[in-house]
């Protein structure tokens, strides 16, 4: 493999080097997409809670004309949204509702940024139980959208004060077992 001063045996190992960094970087997208897909279920212990009929109008949604809002701005909006948590039952309230008292726990904080964010084309976009750390107790709602470029973002109105990138959190962090995308339902690996 060797001709002139080995310039064949580095052009090789460059050749080489590319396509295992394009292989390794294939296999991290696969499971970014294993990771957010799930499997499409028939039904979830969620249902009641992502009946559309019960929640109002948030599904179908109406698209705006353009300008978009950006993500951040909407999630800007969302944190604006006073933290009230529900008095006794789990009861998540219509995006509508949120938006006239300006209040609600994390779900109905995710429902109305799921509405928004989908009314502006991020068409790739899902309300996620879960769970938000391993040691957590209980379930949280939170959103989890990909833009037009392919960056997979989580988006946590009720306790984060910024938008994360997937990749920075780890696979420790914001742990699907359920997910909406507005038609379907998904169980993730976690929600087994």
């Amino acid at each position: 493999m060797c001709d002139n001063d080995g310039i064949m045996d580095r052009r090789f190992i460059t050749i080489l080097s590319i396509t295992a960094v394009i292989i390794i970087s294939a296999g991290g997208v696969c499971l970014a997409d294993s990771h957010w897909d799930g499997t499409p279920a028939s039904a979830t212990p969620f249902d009641q809670k992502f009946n559309p009929e019960r929640l109002g109008s948030y599904i179908p949604i109406t698209h705006v004309p353009p300008p978009y809002e950006s993500l951040f701005d909407l999630f800007q909006q969302a944190r604006s949204i006073r933290y009230v948590p529900d008095k006794a039952d789990d009861e998540w309230q219509a995006p509508e509702t949120t938006e006239i008292f300006r209040n609600g726990d994390c779900e109905d904080q995710s429902l109305w940024l799921f509405k928004r964010l989908k009314q502006n084309h991020y068409d790739r976009t899902r309300i996620v139980v879960g769970k938000t750390g391993r040691n957590f107790e209980g379930y949280h709602a939170w959103i989890e959208t990909i833009d037009s470029s392919g960056t997979r973002y989580i988006l946590d109105p009720s306790t984060q004060r910024k938008v994360w990138k997937r990749h920075q959190l780890g696979r420790g962090y914001y742990i699907p077992h359920f997910s909406y995308d507005g038609e379907k339902r998904f169980i993730h690996e976690a929600g087994r």
